[in-house]
């Protein structure tokens, strides 16, 4: 691209039409001299491509460009709100400590919430780019995350209450019609809180029937209803551990022993072996608990052939149940991927766009003139067609 000359000594014609000798800095000083060599041309096209590339890949990285690749939009309101990590903090106790069977129950709801709100999270990330699918997963994993609540109360009727009230050792019929030694009074009674576990089971079985409001419709039409009804669960859920947070530790130390810390303690995993979903209820339980103490349970309160139909089952439930969490993380980086894709692609076309020539409105005007002129019959040819005319009606008279 670049002529190379030969140098010839004695000759001052020759010292005249050397090359002006280039500066230190080679690039821009360069490119800015204006000819009309074809080369130099494209080197100035070159130049102009590379500069606005350059511009580009600057400008991907301002602020500007961040804004544009958000998921949200400018005046999106979250729909679900931040949920504090003490409030969603797993409690942990000895064996031996009066409270530790009401931890058991508490920390298996709370790691489910946990879970649940930040699949929730990833879902108000990308508003915009959610899909029925999203909903319909979200749904089957809140059915197991309702599974579990269910027989988390059915395992605090059984084996808490009963041991509180003094019933663990009536038969049914006895605790069908006779009175009870120490009855729970205030708003965890007996009737009380069955009522409080019927209205939160129904709340989430509305969750669960709101699957067929999205079919046909828009995601974002239906979604506030959803998050609506999903803050009214998870508070009611809330105001129950908090009553049980403050109401049962009186009862529970009135009968509490080492000897009682031992018999609850067996009790709890028996009865949650003969669960419906034992697999749900070990793994939320556990989850918050170290290997050494989960081996000790399951090898002390379970036999051998429990231990591996559990352990089977468990191992199913983590990977169908836990592995949405992952899924969900993986569509919320694929979808910030292909927004960045977008942007960038919209910011190199703009970038290499030809710009408009700006209109000649007087242009535009005497080519609307010429128009009509050339539509409009002329002066002379409108005399010639009239002489054309009146000599053909002279020569038929005197043919006449």
């Amino acid at each position: 691209m670049y002529k190379i000359l030969s140098k010839r000594k004695g000759s001052a014609e020759d010292a005249e039409n050397q090359p002006t000798p280039r500066s230190e800095n080679p690039g821009l000083p360069l490119f800015s001299v204006k000819s009309t060599d074809p080369e130099d041309r494209m080197l100035n096209i070159f130049r102009r491509m590379f500069s606005s590339n350059a511009s580009v890949q600057s400008g991907l990285q301002s602020p500007s460009f961040n804004r544009m690749c958000s998921l949200v939009p400018p005046n999106y309101k979250p729909l679900f709100p931040v949920v504090s990590p003490e409030m969603l903090k797993p409690e942990t106790y000895e064996p031996t400590h009066h409270l530790f069977v009401l931890s058991l129950s508490d920390n298996a709801i709370r790691n489910e919430i946990r879970d649940m709100y930040h699949i929730l999270k990833n879902m108000d990330m990308r508003p915009l780019m959610l899909t029925t699918e999203d909903i319909s997963l979200f749904l089957d994993w809140f059915a197991v995350f309702h599974s579990v609540i269910s027989e988390v109360f059915y395992m605090e009727e059984a084996v808490l209450y009963s041991w509180i009230e003094g019933a663990d050792d009536m038969t049914k019929e006895e605790r069908k019609w006779e009175t009870k030694p120490n009855p729970i009074t205030g708003h965890l009674s007996e009737g009380r809180r069955k009522k409080r576990h019927g209205e939160i089971l129904g709340l989430g079985t509305k969750i669960l029937r709101s699957r067929s409001y999205f079919e046909g419709r828009p995601v974002m039409q239906e979604l506030p209803e959803l998050a609506k009804n999903i803050q009214n669960f998870v508070s009611e859920i809330y105001r129950y551990m908090e009553l049980k947070r403050t109401e049962l530790p009186a009862f529970i130390s009135k009968r509490f022993c080492a000897k009682q810390a031992r018999i609850l303690e067996k009790k709890l995993w028996e009865t949650v072996r003969n669960l419906e979903h034992p697999a749900y209820v070990v793994s939320a339980m556990t989850s918050s608990m170290s290997r050494r103490e989960v081996r000790r349970i399951k090898n002390r309160y379970f036999s051998a052939t429990t231990r591996r139909l559990i352990n089977r089952w468990q191992t199913t439930y983590e990977q169908n149940h836990k592995e949405i969490l992952g899924v969900f993380n993986d569509r919320l980086l694929d979808s910030q991927k292909e927004r960045e894709h977008q942007v960038q692609e919209n910011e190199f076309a703009r970038a290499h766009a030809q710009p408009l020539e700006p209109v000649d409105q007087n242009r535009i005007q005497n080519m609307v003139m010429c128009d009509s002129d050339s539509r409009a019959p002329s002066c002379a040819s409108t005399f010639h067609d009239n002489s054309m005319s009146a000599s053909h009606s002279v020569h038929m008279v005197s043919a006449v």
